[in-house]
């Protein structure tokens, strides 16, 4: 954790708190796969390759773990918790109390600050819903008001994107709304994704299957969108038009994003017509390197506004976001966290950076002018 509020102790930025709330006697330390704060910022979420998430106050100061699943129970939605390792986690943009977490047991939940140690408030299933069927939920996404209330969405890795209201009593197979990712084009509509019975599906061809359906971000723009990341390309289904013939996409698939794991995040930016997503080495437009990639809204559709190669050329950027000030953050596959700030260079770690101390010979060395644009933890 890093707190920009505090001032620096020395030159080379070091972590304000450090924390390993997943520790394992046999396996030694857990690896965390997802992070992210409640839309007050009065608490985190981590979730390890395990069934249990950790709440962490704003603070440092850890709250507790997620209640776990029942394993003498053969129905996994009537567990109190996840029964595999968890996936993903997302905030309720709408309850800052309320947060959203998936995993490979197939199903996605709903939390509560004030009971996630005793049970989980709402459960689905993703996919039809049937017990002999269990598909990983690889990414899960909280929708704004402007959708909906109690709303949220699960991407799996059998290619569907489904939404679920929370207000309403769960059934197998009872999305709101179901896409086939993979069938979908633009200017010709998918056939409805049929979650009812499993027989009806199509036969999945096995070179989509490699695809797998990675993050997800909901951007408000002038038509209301949700970008998917499917392998190595976006697509942006239209949330206007969900029950139309199994949904339509507003623009052309963004192309060209190599990606290496499963779930390559997307994340919306402080402009809300405009998101961002990262590459692997292989670059972007053939430049080597790891890349963070910025699209925004233009008339008919969606296109590339920036592009901002975080690393070295044999490093693959994993993880991306953006900042309240306009700033972004890459992790890059070296464990190294580069830092772009605006261009007003008024962002928090901006002002942060500006606490350091004089150098011991009491000579401020010659800065490059490329440590203005990027900054490496």
């Amino acid at each position: 954790m890093w707190d920009f509020h505090t001032p620096m102790e020395s030159r080379r930025p070091q972590p304000t708190r450090t924390l390993t709330p997943f520790v394992n006697r046999i396996a030694g330390l857990q690896p965390i796969v997802a992070v992210h704060a409640s839309n007050d910022s009065s608490y985190f979420v981590a979730c390890q390759d395990g069934d249990s998430a950790v709440l962490v106050g704003a603070g440092g100061k850890q709250l507790g773990y997620c209640a776990a699943g029942e394993r003498g129970l053969l129905d996994v939605v009537q567990c109190k918790g996840h029964r595999a390792p968890v996936t993903s986690s997302s905030p309720d943009p709408t309850d800052a109390k309320h947060f959203y977490t998936a995993s490979q047991d197939g199903t996605a939940r709903q939390w509560s600050e004030a009971l996630f140690e005793r049970k989980s408030l709402y459960v689905v299933k993703h996919g039809t819903g049937q017990l002999t069927d269990t598909v990983t939920v690889e990414s899960v996404l909280g929708l704004s008001s402007k959708v909906g209330d109690g709303l949220f969405c699960t991407a799996g890795s059998d290619g569907l994107v489904q939404v679920w209201d929370c207000r309403v009593k769960y059934r197998p197979g009872g999305c709101a709304a179901s896409w086939d990712v993979h069938a979908l084009s633009f200017g010709k509509d998918a056939t409805p994704a049929r979650t009812g019975t499993k027989s009806r599906r199509k036969a999945v061809d096995p070179f989509e299957a490699a695809k797998h359906t990675g993050g997800m971000a909901e951007v408000t723009g002038s038509v209301a969108t949700l970008a998917v990341r499917v392998g190595d390309v976006v697509k942006m289904l239209d949330l206007r038009k969900p029950f139309s013939k199994g949904g339509s996409l507003v623009c052309e698939p963004l192309r060209g994003l190599p990606s290496c794991g499963d779930t390559t995040p997307v994340r919306p930016c402080r402009d809300p017509s405009h998101f961002v997503t990262c590459t692997t080495r292989e670059g972007y437009n053939h430049v080597v390197g790891g890349h963070v990639v910025q699209f925004g809204g233009v008339e008919g559709g969606y296109q590339c506004v920036s592009t901002w190669r975080s690393g070295r050329p044999d490093e693959d950027a994993l993880s991306v976001c953006c900042g309240s000030a306009g700033e972004m953050f890459c992790g890059l596959s070296s464990g190294v966290v580069v830092v772009q700030p605006d261009a007003t260079q008024s962002a928090p770690v901006c002002q942060w950076l500006g606490t350091r101390p004089s150098n011991e010979s009491g000579e401020k060395r010659h800065r490059l002018e490329v440590d203005e644009e990027e900054t490496i933890f």
